[in-house]
Formats: structure tokens, C-alpha cells, sequence
């Protein structure tokens, strides 16, 4: 029974080898380099210094509330112990709704960033899938795939270059 069950195994490998072969020489593929293309065309350039110009505001705010509330946390380490028991329930409070405060602040300015950069990124994505579709028909690949999926993959397919310069023609 294994003999059968390894004859079978070997049998359908064969078998897959054989028909990937024949999918893989039919078809014309090529890979596009989304990161590539947003580093290095103009307006993925454009958009990548904006978002970097509010990501350090958003970032400065922050900074600026943690080191409030750090302050404040080194003061009442120095003077909890002559602090009576009122006086320090009453700072370690306001401690508290300090922290709370920041933990709030640094999350909404994560989503606040995350919000932006998915709404400054999508026109560029829409358009670069655009392009992607017109220089994949005409230079007759059947099949474009975001080189981060690939793990090997023949520079000569990379249309990646193509899609920069016709994005920055056409922006």
C-alpha cells in the first residue's frame, strides 16, 4: 500500500512538473517594483516629502506632550516623599490623566498618519496600476506581479522603469 502511495506521489509531481513547464513558457511575465516606483518618480517623490513634512509635525506634538508629562513625573519623584498622602494621591492622578492623554494623543496621530498617507498614496497607486496595465498590453506580458512577491526574478521583466517614466509624463 505505501509503494502505491509513493508511485502516486511521484507519479502527480511529475505530472505538476510538466504542466508548470508548459504554463510557465506559454506566458509572458513581468514584475513591477511598487516601492521602486514610488521612491524614484516624481510624484512618489512629491507625495513622500509632503507625508514626511506632516509625520514631523504630527511627530513634534508628541514629542513635545512626553516631554510635558515626563517633567512632571521627575518633579513628583523628587517631592512624593514630603508630599502628604492627599497631595500625592492628587498628582499621581494627574500623572495618570497625563498618560492617558499622551497614550491618546500618539494614537490618533498614528491613525491620523496611517488616514493621510492611504488617502495621498491612492491617486499615485490608481494611476501607477494604470500605466502598469498599458505598458504590460503593449509589450505583451500576460501576467505583472509586485516584485515583493517574487524571490527571484529576471531584471529584463522589470517593467518598473517604464511605469516611472510614463507616470512622470504623465503627471
Amino acid at each position: 500500500m505505501n509503494r502505491f502511495w509513493g508511485s502516486l506521489l511521484v507519479v502527480a509531481g511529475i505530472t505538476f512538473a510538466f504542466c508548470t513547464h508548459a504554463v510557465a513558457s506559454s506566458q509572458k511575465v513581468g514584475f513591477l517594483d511598487v516601492a521602486k516606483v514610488i521612491s524614484q518618480s516624481h510624484w512618489g517623490k512629491q507625495i513622500s516629502n509632503n507625508l514626511k513634512g506632516d509625520q514631523v509635525q504630527l511627530t513634534n506634538a508628541v514629542q513635545q506632550q512626553k516631554e510635558q508629562f515626563t517633567s512632571a513625573r521627575d518633579s513628583y519623584m523628587k517631592k512624593r516623599d514630603i508630599m502628604d498622602a492627599k497631595a500625592r494621591a492628587r498628582k499621581e492622578q494627574q500623572l495618570e490623566q497625563m498618560a492617558a492623554k499622551l497614550q491618546k494623543l500618539l494614537s490618533d496621530s498614528q491613525a491620523k498618519w496611517t488616514e493621510e498617507k492611504k488617502q495621498a498614496m491612492e491617486p499615485l497607486f490608481k494611476k501607477m496600476y494604470e500605466v502598469a496595465n498599458k505598458v504590460a498590453k503593449s509589450e505583451n506580458y500576460d501576467l505583472v506581479v509586485d516584485r515583493s512577491a517574487l524571490i527571484v526574478a529576471d531584471p529584463k521583466n522589470d517593467i518598473s522603469s517604464k511605469v516611472i517614466s510614463e507616470l512622470d509624463r504623465s503627471h
